[in-house]
């Protein structure tokens, strides 16, 4: 119980890196440029956007569940 709970608390910490380092690079210069001119961000930042926030609600609800 206690290595799956570690490993749930391992996946959401990444997954919340991931969308801050996502976020953080939706908020650049030229990510808003390319925004602003295209209509939308590049493929690696909605990856990690999305990815970290998979990786975020997946992982607590590994550690959540582990506990019980």
């Amino acid at each position: 119980m206690i290595s799956t709970r570690v490993v749930g608390l391992a996946v959401a910490v990444v997954g919340g890196v991931l969308l801050a380092l996502g976020l953080s690079a939706a908020d650049a210069p030229v990510a808003e440029l390319k925004h602003t001119l295209t209509g939308q961000y590049s493929d690696r930042t909605i990856l990690q956007i999305v990815g970290g926030a998979a990786a975020l609600v997946v992982g607590s609800l590994v550690a959540i569940k582990a506990r019980r």
